[in-house]
């Protein structure tokens, strides 16, 4: 269910330019209807004067202005975002373990933006890279999608893993990660060994709809490994409720919002498709004390549009305090 204050916002913004296109259009049809003597020529409607007619096609100007920026520069323009969450100890021997987090891709083709998204992720060096969920728009992009996770891999010792989405349900996604040589964790966990007698890594992936609460994947793990949430919504906040789980997971990372994809300066997101909105919109909260990132993505659904929400690739480092 979309939220009144989101309704009214999608309302306004489909309303505005339609209102201004009915406006001019009219004083068009008028006008061309005056010089073939269809109306007389004083007949002058409110849609022609000067104070209707500037004002519509003001508002038509600043939208495509914002359509044409948004399709063909921002949507594009993909963004290295950095962040560090503070660790009492190494992980896996590092003071400073780096990984990166991408999501919803979305892929349609192999294109400049995805060849960004893959210059950028060498140009971080990450040690481990995680993936979130919803990969491709439409199953020509599988074997597209092949090729980034192979990329992908080149550039991550430590391995890539990845989680599947609300998209990714249609496709045979789990299939192409494993010709890929990657691993899909799919309501399961996969523990990084750390060096002789240091903390290891441990990342459990939930799918979008789990046959398995995050509770009972953790149950009777004894180690003091530094744990990673990987769900796709952050609606699975919600998992973190359970006091148990609560404690064993150090860092949570999601997706699905997009950043709203579309935004309002001073407002942000209009649409998450988040049962909490606005609450988990993007970037870092703290969840009921366990960091949480939620990721922009980079990819697009329903027009290929980004405004003020640019694509992301997210590196996260895991830093020892000083």
């Amino acid at each position: 269910m979309v939220p009144v204050d989101a309704a009214f916002l999608l309302g306004l913004l489909v309303a505005a330019p339609a209102a201004a296109l009915l406006v001019l259009t009219s004083a068009l049809f008028r006008s061309v209807a005056r010089n073939r003597g269809l109306i007389p020529a004083g007949a002058v409607s409110w849609v022609e004067k000067r104070r209707a007619v500037l004002p519509a096609a003001g508002v038509l100007a600043v939208y495509v202005l914002v359509v044409s920026f948004g399709a063909f520069v921002e949507a594009r323009w993909v963004q290295l975002t950095r962040t560090e969450i503070p660790v009492d100890r190494a992980v896996l021997g590092r003071d400073r373990l780096r990984l990166v987090h991408l999501s919803d891709l979305h892929l349609v083709d192999f294109g400049g933006r995805e060849r960004r998204v893959v210059d950028l992720v060498r140009e971080a060096k990450p040690h481990l890279i995680l993936l979130t969920g919803d990969y491709m728009n439409v199953r020509e992009a599988m074997d597209d999608l092949d090729r980034l996770l192979r990329l992908l891999a080149a550039e991550a010792p430590l391995g890539v893993y990845g989680i599947g989405g609300n998209m990714d349900t249609k496709f045979i996604t789990r299939t192409i990660f494993e010709r890929a040589g990657v691993r899909f964790l799919e309501d399961d966990t996969h523990l990084v060994p750390g060096p002789e007698g240091g903390r290891g890594l441990r990342l459990v992936g939930h799918s979008i709809r789990p046959s398995v609460p995050l509770r009972e994947l953790l149950q009777g793990l004894k180690d003091d490994a530094f744990t990673v949430y990987l769900h796709h919504s952050p609606d699975a906040v919600d998992e973190l409720r359970d006091r148990d789980a609560d404690q064993r997971v150090d860092l949570f990372l999601t997706g699905h919002t997009h950043g709203g994809q579309v935004c309002l300066p001073l407002w942000g997101a209009v649409v998450t498709l988040s049962k909490y909105h606005k609450k988990y919109e993007r970037g870092l909260y703290d969840a009921r004390g366990v960091p949480m990132y939620v990721n922009r993505g980079v990819g697009t659904t329903g027009l290929p549009v980004r405004f003020l929400a640019r694509p992301e690739v997210a590196v996260i480092d895991l830093v020892v305090r000083p």
